[in-house]
């Protein structure tokens, strides 16, 4: 039941997109739409688990919001133009990369050398499937998808930034995961 319930997070964290899609709508629509709905959910979770909400969490959550914000627009940005089927795994990775790496090089989060030797070889293997998931079939390849390709990655970059500063300001200002 425990491993149920921590992989609950990823799954509807992860189809937020899937769902922002299949709505419709803009990239702009989709993220206020989505966090009016992370408001409700939020006002009706504060009644049962009632975290502390103090002036300082309160500004360390509007500013992870802003970024969360960032990186979701974007990331719904790049779905137009290189697709659901590329943006997701190449934007995951990209989190993955990045958070991992801002955790280990200013949290000094790896101790041992054996999480130091299996994170990098995790890290190498993302980046391989990143790399492998945005090649395109020579066959297929039109100057025009090579120019939205760069295009939706430098705009995945913007959101991958977005996203890792969405999760750093929380940490560095240690605010629990509830009042978050």
């Amino acid at each position: 039941m425990d491993i149920f319930l921590a992989i609950l997070p990823a799954i509807f964290w992860g189809s937020i997109v899937l769902f922002n899609v299949k709505l419709g709508g803009g990239p702009y629509s989709q993220v206020l739409g989505t966090t009016f709905g992370a408001l409700i959910f939020s006002i009706g979770i504060y009644f049962v688990v009632q975290p502390e909400l103090s002036p300082r969490i309160f500004a360390v959550g509007v500013v992870s919001g802003l970024f969360w914000a960032l990186g979701q627009t974007n990331q719904l940005k790049s779905i137009k133009l290189i697709g659901v089927s590329k943006t997701m795994p190449i934007s995951t990775g990209l989190q993955l990369v990045s958070t991992s790496l801002f955790g280990v090089l200013v949290f000094q989060e790896w101790a041992t050398t054996i999480s130091i030797v299996l994170g990098i070889l995790a890290l190498i293997f993302i980046i391989v499937g990143i790399v492998l998931t945005s090649l395109e079939d020579r066959s297929q390849k039109t100057e025009e998808k090579t120019g939205d390709m760069k295009k939706g990655i430098v705009i995945l970059l913007i959101s991958t930034f977005g996203y890792l500063v969405y999760v750093v300001v929380v940490r560095l200002f240690d605010v629990s995961g509830w009042a978050a």
